[in-house]
C-alpha cells in the first residue's frame, strides 16, 4: 500500500489515506537467496514473535518487531521485507517520507495501518541527510515503541519496519 498519489502537500493530514494495491510478491524463505543458517535463524525470530503476544502483555511490554536493514540497492532488502510479510501474512505500507508533512502527519498515516502490518521505509538515512524536514527520527521511533502505539493496541497487534 502506498500513500494516495492525490493528496497534495496542502491537504489536511486528516484527508491523508493509503492506497492499495495487491501485494503478490513470490519471495519466500524456501525462495530467498540467503545463508542456511541466517534464514533458520530469521525463521526462529518470526515464530517466536507471533507466540509471544501473550507474553509481552503480561511484561506490560509493547508487542512488536522492528528491523532495520542497511545496505547497497540490489543486495534483496526488499525481497527479504516481502519475505517477512508473506511468512506472517501481514500488510506491506510502503512509506514515502517525501510526501509527509511532519511528525503530526506521519502518526495519522501510521495509525491508519492495519494491525498486522510491515511498514517499509526506504532509504530513511538518504531522507534525513539530503532535506530539512519537520519529520524527525524521534517521530518514527517514538511512534515504532512509545506510548501512542499502545494505545491503539486493539486496532494495532504488532509493528514491523
Amino acid at each position: 500500500m502506498n500513500v494516495d498519489d492525490s493528496a497534495t502537500a496542502d491537504d489536511d493530514f486528516r484527508n491523508a489515506r493509503w492506497r492499495t494495491a495487491p501485494f503478490t510478491h513470490p519471495s519466500t524463505l524456501e525462495t530467498i537467496a540467503m545463508e542456511a543458517d541466517l534464514k533458520s535463524k530469521i525463521k526462529s525470530d518470526l515464530e517466536s514473535f507471533l507466540k509471544a503476544k501473550q507474553y509481552y502483555n503480561r511484561l506490560g511490554r509493547l508487542w512488536n518487531r522492528s528491523f532495520l536493514l542497511y545496505g547497497p540497492s540490489g543486495t534483496g532488502k526488499s525481497s527479504f521485507i516481502a519475505t517477512m510479510a508473506n511468512f506472517l501474512g501481514y500488510d506491506v505500507y510502503d512509506l514515502d517520507l517525501s510526501r509527509v508533512k511532519d511528525d503530526s502527519e506521519l502518526k495519522m498515516l501510521l495509525l491508519q495501518t492495519t494491525s498486522k502490518s510491515v511498514i517499509l521505509i526506504e532509504d530513511l538515512d538518504r531522507f534525513f541527510a539530503e532535506k530539512s524536514t519537520a519529520v524527525s527520527f524521534s517521530g518514527i521511533s517514538n511512534f515504532m515503541d512509545g506510548l501512542l502505539n499502545s494505545c491503539y493496541a486493539p486496532k494495532r497487534e504488532s509493528w514491523c519496519s
